[in-house]
């Protein structure tokens, strides 16, 4: 199997992952007595709520944020898999229809948005999952991840992740050299949150 197919199983698992904590989430909240959730609100919340009071960039961010979304529910009008589920819920739809035709990065915000709303824990560090998001659309779209190891593209990485390459043993010269390299900080960033106990 190519490195290529390996990473994106890796990517498509804590993609998975993600939309399995959000669901659960969400239920159990729709259980909760205190609880005005009824699974289809966090969705229209998510649509129209974007945390700050400036009605300009709120009304720039709505525009940005369902135009996205829109195009993507489009597109899945069309998709054979999906079609059902986009004649089904045409008029109103709950988060775990909602979750299945939306892009991996409306995810993450979805998922950041739910848990600033609520105080859910996050399940994983969500700037590893942008990263995990840029090596998914690369090998999704059979991009040469790992041809060419010395691109002239430079990235940092925060201490948690120069911490979990110690951990593994890689030197501080190395992991200097190393993790400012932007496909090596993203591939870092993916065995980060499938580490043991990456997923809270």
């Amino acid at each position: 199997m190519e490195v290529r197919h390996i990473l994106l199983k890796m990517c498509l698992d804590i993609e998975h992952f993600l939309k399995v904590r959000l669901i659960k989430a969400v239920e159990n909240n729709v259980f909760s007595p205190s609880s005005s959730e009824d699974g289809y609100q966090i969705v229209t919340d998510f649509l129209t709520d974007t945390g700050t009071s400036d009605f300009e960039s709120r009304a720039s961010h709505i525009s940005k944020r369902s135009g996205s979304i829109a195009r993507k529910i489009r597109q899945n009008r069309m998709n054979p898999y999906c079609e059902g589920l986009m004649a089904k819920y045409k008029s109103e739809m709950p988060v775990w229809v909602f979750v299945e035709v939306i892009s991996f990065g409306d995810l993450v915000e979805l998922i950041a948005f739910y848990a600033e709303k609520t105080g859910l824990p996050l399940p994983v560090d969500l700037k590893s999952v942008d990263r995990v998001r840029q090596i998914r659309n690369a090998a999704a779209h059979n991009s040469c991840i790992i041809n060419d190891l010395n691109t002239t593209q430079k990235s940092s990485a925060p201490p948690f992740i120069t911490q979990f390459a110690a951990r593994a043993g890689i030197g501080e010269t190395m992991r200097r050299k190393k993790l400012s390299n932007q496909r090596i900080n993203q591939i870092t960033h993916l065995l980060y949150c499938l580490r043991p106990g990456g997923h809270k």
